[in-house]
């Protein structure tokens, strides 16, 4: 349909008729300004006015929809090619919708993975994981140490650093998407010679990494499930994983305690 081709064989029909644009309109229970909109172009007769609008200006739908009057024998011809263009508009519209939806897939395909890697760091990058630590726990001078410990344990890899004041202990997870590099789990510090704990609950398990630097401490108890696991501390740096598959977050005092 050509707006602006319908709009103006609407004016013709109303103007042989007789009829001003407010009384065509009141034939139609709308305002005159919707017709005042149809024979501008501006807009076009809704699907469910095109009939009571044939009637009133005596001609067929198929004029309105062509624009012009067309004889009876030819009404049938006429009808024909505006339904063939209407189908190929939809189809053009549905080419367009698939051509759009694969763009938005690509772009999905393409981002998804991109963002794994921008937002993941490599597991061997000494820059990389010290930079984490000076933004995330505001240790300006770690780039004088190297890392002291590391622990692993299934996907959780735990790093340990620290000067003269602090241990510093940062908790990543492997990447889905790319195995030799991770993400950013959390992290925390404690004074020099005392032992630190740093518990978080994530995907129906409880993670606890127990952690200190010149520890004067022999060892601790960990007790999960009412059983004692005496853990000794062979090394002044020592940092441990345990993961606990109980879901129930407890209070670590409840459950850990330390012997001089």
């Amino acid at each position: 349909m050509d707006n602006n081709r319908t709009g103006k064989f609407i004016a013709e029909c109303r103007k042989e008729l007789g009829y001003n644009q407010k009384e065509l309109a009141e034939k139609l229970n709308i305002t005159d300004k919707a017709v005042s909109k149809w024979e501008t172009g501006r807009s076009s007769p809704d699907v469910s006015m095109l009939i009571p609008l044939a009637e009133v200006l005596g001609v067929s739908v198929t004029e309105i929809l062509n624009g012009e009057k067309i004889g009876e024998e030819k009404i049938s011809n006429a009808s024909n090619e505006i339904i063939v263009k209407s189908l190929r508009k939809s189809k053009s519209k549905i080419l367009l919708a698939i051509i759009l939806a694969l763009i938005l897939l690509i772009g999905i395909l393409v981002s998804y993975p991109t963002y794994h890697y921008t937002n993941s760091i490599s597991v061997n990058d000494d820059y990389a994981i010290k930079t984490m630590f000076r933004d995330r726990l505001d240790v300006e001078n770690i780039f004088q140490y190297s890392c002291s410990k590391y622990a692993v344990k299934g996907e959780y890899i735990a790093y340990l650093y620290h000067d003269k004041e602090k241990a510093y202990m940062l908790l990543f997870e492997e990447n889905e998407l790319f195995n030799s590099r991770m993400n950013f789990v959390g992290g925390t510090a404690v004074k020099i010679s005392e032992i630190g704990l740093y518990s978080m609950c994530e995907s129906g398990k409880n993670i606890n990494i127990f952690f200190g630097a010149e520890v004067v401490a022999k060892k601790y108890v960990y007790i999960y499930d009412d059983v004692e696991h005496i853990v000794t501390i062979d090394d002044d740096d020592f940092i441990d994983i345990f993961i606990d598959k109980n879901d129930v977050i407890r209070n670590p005092t409840d459950w850990c305690f330390i012997e001089q």
